[in-house]
Order: C-alpha cells, then structure tokens, then sequence
C-alpha cells in the first residue's frame, strides 16, 4: 500500500524510518530516510537511536524529504496524474 502517513512526514521536513517493503520505496530514497528489513526490531531500534542521536541527520533527512515531497507530490502533478489514469482507464 500507499505510505500516505510516510508522504505527509516528508512534506513536513520530518525524517522518516520505513521499512524497505511496499510502496513506501517509491516514494523514499536513501537521502530521505532511513530503512529497515521488515520484522527487524533490531534494525528498527538502531535506526530510531541513529536518529535520536544525531542532530545534523535529522536536519539532512528532513530537508531532503521535504525536497521530494514537493517535487512528487505537488497538487499540479499529482492532478495531471490522476486525470491520465481516468483517461487511460476510459479509453
């Protein structure tokens, strides 16, 4: 599925820890988050404490994914897209 809740982080300048499964990777690169193999708690957990620990991470990820968020998800975009789906879907 669509990682709605993950988009909406990033549109905030918030950096995000995902795990590497799903939809979520389209929309995330190794500059706009962190990542984790699913069921890893381990990973999980190192991740979480990677970025609680490092002020200048935060800040790059955060930038990084705002940047995205509104290069992929701007409302422009997003439209043109929806409409050629509907118009390919149609036809």
């Amino acid at each position: 599925p669509f990682g709605l809740s993950v988009a909406e982080a990033m549109a905030c300048g918030r950096p995000v820890i995902v795990s590497n499964l799903g939809g979520v990777t389209e929309i995330i690169s190794n500059e706009t988050a962190l990542t984790h193999q699913p069921g890893d708690a381990a990973a999980l957990a190192a991740a979480v404490m990677r970025l609680a620990a490092d002020h200048h991470l935060r800040q790059a990820l955060g930038a990084a994914a705002r940047r995205r968020a509104e290069l992929q998800f701007n409302p422009d975009r997003v439209a043109q897209q929806t409409v050629g789906i509907y118009e390919s879907t149609a036809s």
